[in-house]
Parts: C-alpha cells; sequence; structure tokens
C-alpha cells in the first residue's frame, strides 16, 4: 500500500535544522510549469512559460531551466537547496536510457534528454511520461494514495493515462502502456 511518506534528504526534525526541497516540472505541449516543493509535499514557489514547441530539445530545455529558475526565486531558495528534479514529458520515455523516444506534441524521436537536462541543472534529473508521473504523484500524495490500482487520466493538450498496478507505474513493454490517447478505435473515424 502506499502512503505518503517524507522525501529522503533534508527533512525538517528541530528549528535549525535545513530544509532540502525538489523541482517537479510539467513539460506540457503549450506550458512548462515547474513547482518548488518541500519535505511535506507543499509547493513554496512556482514559475511558468510557454513551451513554444515545436522548436529543438535544446531550446525547450533551455526554457525548463528558465521556469526553474522563476520557481527557485520565488521560493526564496538557491540551487544550493534543490536535491533533484523530477520532469514529467509527453511521449514514450526510456527508462533504461534517459531518452524520450517519441514525443508527437514536442516533435522529438530519440532525444537524450535525461543526459541533457542533468548538464544543465547539475542535479539528479528522474524523467517519466507525464501522465504516469501524475498517477505516481497522486500515489504518493493524492487521492490515490492508499489505492494498490488504479488509473489516472490527464487532460492537456494531449489525452494520457498513468496506470498503477500493485502500487507501481506501468509502463508496458515499450515504455507506453498508459498513452490511450494513441488508441485507434475506428480506423475510419
Amino acid at each position: 500500500m502506499l502512503r505518503p511518506r517524507k522525501l529522503t534528504h533534508g527533512i525538517k526534525l528541530n528549528k535549525g535544522d535545513i530544509i532540502m526541497y525538489r523541482i517537479g516540472v510539467d513539460l506540457g505541449g503549450t506550458n512548462i510549469a515547474v513547482g518548488v516543493i518541500d519535505e511535506n509535499y507543499k509547493i513554496v514557489g512556482r514559475g511558468k512559460v510557454k513551451t513554444n514547441a515545436p522548436r529543438p530539445a535544446e531550446e525547450i530545455f533551455d526554457s525548463i531551466k528558465e521556469a526553474a529558475d522563476l520557481a527557485i526565486a520565488d521560493a526564496g531558495i538557491s540551487y544550493d537547496d534543490i536535491v533533484s528534479v523530477g520532469i514529467g514529458t509527453p511521449g514514450s520515455v526510456n527508462k533504461d536510457t534517459g531518452a524520450i523516444e517519441f514525443s508527437n506534441n514536442l516533435k522529438f524521436h530519440n532525444v537524450p534528454a535525461k543526459q541533457m537536462l542533468e548538464e544543465r541543472f547539475r542535479k539528479p534529473v528522474y524523467l517519466e511520461n507525464d501522465a504516469n508521473a501524475a498517477a505516481l504523484g497522486e500515489a504518493v500524495a493524492g487521492c490515490g494514495n492508499g489505492v494498490k490500482n488504479f488509473v489516472a487520466v490527464t487532460l492537456g493538450t494531449g489525452v494520457g493515462s498513468g496506470i498503477i498496478i500493485d502500487g507501481k507505474i506501468y509502463r508496458g513493454s515499450n515504455f507506453c502502456g498508459g498513452e490511450m490517447g494513441h488508441m485507434v478505435i475506428n480506423v475510419d473515424g
């Protein structure tokens, strides 16, 4: 059973203890939204810029960093306070290589996103399909907390879903397990 848990670094136990933060990025086809969260999953800073897709991955990743800079400034902290960066992206993400294998919204094909983003942030980067990331967020700190199996449906520039089975993200054999927005229902429809 999934339960909310404290994040593993910098947990505040006493007055004056150090709090470490994480950056969460929602890379969408229209907007890039960034939040800085504390160890209690509270958003303490926000930043947002337009995605302006399609354009080269390098430019979009620079915009992610720009939005993160805004969120960190809004939180009143520095990158020294950041432990890691989590990014939800449209499309199929190869967890083994850290590549966005395909993203229709962004026009990405085999982009080594994890490597490129870690070069920009100088922090560990965790990359996941955006709907999977939303489902995991709900499982850990939202309405899916304590639920072993569920599906989260996301609506934005596209339609997606994240599937949680036995408390884990289901990615399928090709990292597209929840990509219901790309199902053919009626070939002539």
